[in-house]
């Protein structure tokens, strides 16, 4: 009787065990902001992007609903105004805001690259 009594005390304890590893796992897999702020420091360039290009779109959005959409005019330069000739001048203002925040994030991945590249050499 006392062999059986153990052997249900241990059936128990590795069930209590499991229980907890795999509340464990639940609440691992259901904390979305740690997911997130993972996510993010795996991959901080998709997001960033992400977030450049959300921020775009709703200021593309505001700029319509306050001013309403742009009017175009008619000038005396309007072959100089075509899109051939414009090439990618757009980028100019992006990449004018772009390049100082992401540059620590460059300078941090080039630095993580060269000591992983230190250590295998």
């Amino acid at each position: 009787m006392d062999t059986r009594k153990q052997e249900i005390l241990n059936e128990l304890a590795l069930a209590r065990s499991a229980i907890r590893s795999e509340y464990a796992g639940l609440r691992r897999e259901l904390d979305v902001p740690a997911k997130v702020r993972r996510a993010f420091r795996a991959h901080p360039l998709p997001w960033m992007g992400a977030a450049t290009v959300g921020g775009l779109l709703v200021a593309a959005a505001a700029r319509n609903v306050v001013a309403g959409p742009r009017k175009t005019s008619v000038s005396a330069y309007a072959p100089l105004a075509h899109k051939e000739s414009r090439g990618w001048f757009w980028l100019l203002p992006l990449l004018k805001v772009a390049v100082p925040v992401l540059k620590p994030v460059a300078v941090a991945l080039a630095a993580k690259a060269a000591a992983g590249f230190a250590r295998r050499h």
